[in-house]
């Protein structure tokens, strides 16, 4: 009736036991796609669009910082509204500050935080600024 376990299991047969009930009890992924276009953008004359798509409705914060680690801009979203909504969200980021001040060329850091019921998912991307 029941199967008598082996005396010795091998490291690798414990791993795999382990891999896989870590891999089965993870939430599934609200944040499915991100990008920016166009990328690197001159934000003297044009905007770049932040791309991302979720798979939930869900709380969103997207936060865009220097290569030192300073956030230069933020935009937080409701569950439900542009920007929070389940499906392909855009947003338009002209190069500014959180003081309407144009950014220097240079390296960003995009940074994207969805809170649902799921828990939080976060997804990092890269945004080129030339003048």
């Amino acid at each position: 009736m029941f199967k008598r376990l082996p005396d010795k299991i091998s490291l690798s047969t414990i791993l795999i036991i382990l891999i896989s009930t870590f891999v089965w009890a993870l939430p599934k992924e609200t944040i499915v796609k991100f990008a920016s276009q166009p990328n690197p953008f001159d934000s003297r004359n044009q905007n770049t669009s932040i791309i991302y798509y979720l798979n939930s409705n869900a709380e969103t914060t997207l936060k865009i910082f220097d290569l030192l680690g300073f956030m230069v801009k933020e935009y937080r979203f409701y569950s439900g509204e542009n920007g929070a909504k389940k499906g392909w969200n855009r947003i338009s980021w002209n190069g500014e500050n959180e003081v309407g001040r144009k950014v220097s060329k240079g390296g960003y850091i995009c940074f994207l935080e969805v809170n649902d019921n799921g828990g939080r998912s976060t997804a990092m991307y890269k945004i080129g600024v030339v003048h």
